[in-house]
């Protein structure tokens, strides 16, 4: 189980990760940016990710496994397995709010 403080600078480097993100190509952003910009310690980060990639891989694949759920709960739940109007509302909904 992680603790408060855990789950809050884990919270903090990902947010600053998704401003600097939309500013400066993947490869070009720092361990020390994204530690700045989240306002922690080099060694907070190293705490939870091995570099910048590895955060990147972990974010993503979170994503990926967010987003296949939708698809599996839609081809488990849906009455018309053609209707993909409440899947694509939900994907929708997904990317909006993250």
């Amino acid at each position: 189980m992680v603790d408060r403080r855990s789950r809050r600078s884990q919270r903090l480097i990902k947010e600053a990760f998704y401003r600097l993100i939309v500013q400066k190509p993947l490869f070009r952003l720092t361990v020390a940016e994204i530690t700045q910009e989240a306002d922690l310690e080099r060694g907070t980060f190293y705490g939870h990710y091995h570099d910048v990639f590895d955060l990147y891989d972990q974010e993503l694949a979170a994503h990926v496994d967010t987003l296949l759920a939708l698809f599996k709960r839609h081809y488990l739940t849906a009455f018309d397995k053609h209707d993909f109007v409440p899947l694509f509302s939900s994907i929708i909904n997904y990317l909006t709010t993250n």
